[in-house]
């Protein structure tokens, strides 16, 4: 491939080379593979926007797995489980509104709040939380989150 060079910023030849870095997020050191370009003509390397954003999150990815924490798909799928919003997940959970949505768009989790939301994975959790929260729920809400509870096998008792 044939582009400018951000370092010697001439027309050059351009090679992707695959390789492994460490990086350290919240103070834990991972190692992810990552792709970046070799100007041919000063051999300094680089990384585009695009490659450095999926190198950020093989990073997560890879932190997430070490320390166990929730990944964005298995946040998306007990949300989705209940058939709730991300704006109903965060009231019943008690969390902020947009908390959700960072956390379904690759935001990392604590530790606790991944505890919290893997408990909801289990109906019956789910279910003392979301009876907690009903009043602050619409009639349409509940009843899609009831809907989806009854094609579970769940029975909703209120109390």
């Amino acid at each position: 491939m044939k582009a400018i060079c951000p370092y010697c910023e001439k027309p050059a030849n351009l090679k992707m080379v695959k390789s492994r870095e460490e990086y350290e997020i919240k103070g834990m050191k991972v190692t992810v593979n990552v792709e970046k370009f070799v100007c041919m003509a000063c051999k300094r390397d680089f990384a585009t926007k695009e490659q450095m954003e999926k190198a950020t999150i093989a990073g997560y990815a890879a932190y997430r797995k070490k320390v166990d924490i929730i990944s964005p798909k298995e946040i998306i799928h007990i949300r989705e489980k209940y058939g709730t919003s991300q704006k109903v997940m965060a009231k019943i959970l008690d969390l902020g509104e947009l908390t959700i949505n960072s956390y379904e768009q690759g935001a990392l989790v604590s530790k606790s709040i991944s505890n919290l939301i893997r408990l909801m994975e289990n109906p019956h959790n789910f279910i003392i939380l979301f009876n907690k929260k009903r009043h602050e729920l619409s009639h349409t809400q509940i009843r899609r989150i009831e809907s989806a509870l009854r094609d579970q096998k769940v029975t909703v008792v209120e109390v």
